[in-house]
């Protein structure tokens, strides 16, 4: 077992060992330690302290990590307007829809938080900030708005504030509920009753859900009048194969 010795006893062993090699055996139960050197043997009583393994560190629990920004879809360019403010500070302010929840990305790749709106942050000037906003489980807003110095800028939702909050589908039932009818019809009607805003990638996920081409093209059209990121509908052509069913999807979305 490993002992610390003293100065005192090691300049003992020192002055005996005369700069030779010594071995040291110390039992931790007892204080007579016996030393040998070649040519003698002495034995000599020290104290010795046992040496303990360092404490480990404190458990620690994990670090909170800002979330990863999501990939980009820009929404919400004609939805949302934006509006500058004379100020002395820099503030980013989020007045509607009320009840929304949104994340804010600086350039720098900084996570400012998620904040429900309405809300005021703080924020650097001479930058652009992404606003990611979304309610009742769709995705309203994705867009880079600009901070500038001395004012505060002001997002808001075209219309009435809470409209689209209020009236959002919540998309995961409504999914699950299209996906428990058997017939093609009994699905299309589950789509026909359920108020509320969509978005494009919302739209195309339930396009996916019907077999018949017919059927598609009645998804796009009963959802054409809730599309709250028209700006982004080039996307649903995708989701058809023939030429016939996009022209009749382009004229859907042209009304």
């Amino acid at each position: 077992m490993k002992t610390r010795l003293p100065a005192a006893a090691l300049l003992s062993l020192s002055a005996v060992a005369i700069a030779q090699d010594v071995d040291v055996d110390i039992d931790a139960d007892d204080t007579t330690t016996q030393v040998q050197v070649p040519g003698m043997s002495v034995k000599m009583r020290v104290t010795g302290q046992q040496l303990q393994e360092p404490a480990p560190p404190p458990n620690q629990g994990p670090r909170d990590r800002a979330p990863r920004p999501p990939p980009v879809q820009v929404v919400g360019v004609d939805t949302f307007e934006l509006r500058f403010e004379l100020k002395p500070q820099e503030t980013l302010r989020l007045i509607s829809p009320e009840g929304a929840h949104a994340d804010i990305w600086g350039d720098d790749g900084s996570y400012l938080g998620g904040f429900d709106v309405p809300c005021e942050v703080p924020a650097r000037a001479g930058q652009f900030y992404r606003v990611v906003m979304s309610a009742n489980g769709g995705l309203i807003m994705d867009r880079k708005v600009e901070l500038r110095k001395y004012y505060r800028t002001i997002v808001s939702w075209r219309g009435a504030p809470s409209a689209v909050v209020m009236g959002l589908v919540d998309f995961p039932a409504l999914v699950e509920a299209v996906k428990a009818e058997s017939f093609s019809d009994a699905k299309l009607d589950v789509v026909r009753t359920a108020e509320g805003g969509l978005n494009v990638d919302q739209v195309g996920q339930l396009v996916d859900l019907f077999s018949f081409s017919a059927e598609k093209v009645k998804v796009v059209e009963i959802s054409n009048p809730r599309l709250v990121d028209r700006q982004n509908s080039f996307k649903l052509y995708s989701h058809f194969t023939f030429d016939g069913d996009k022209k009749k999807v382009k004229a859907i979305l042209g009304k």
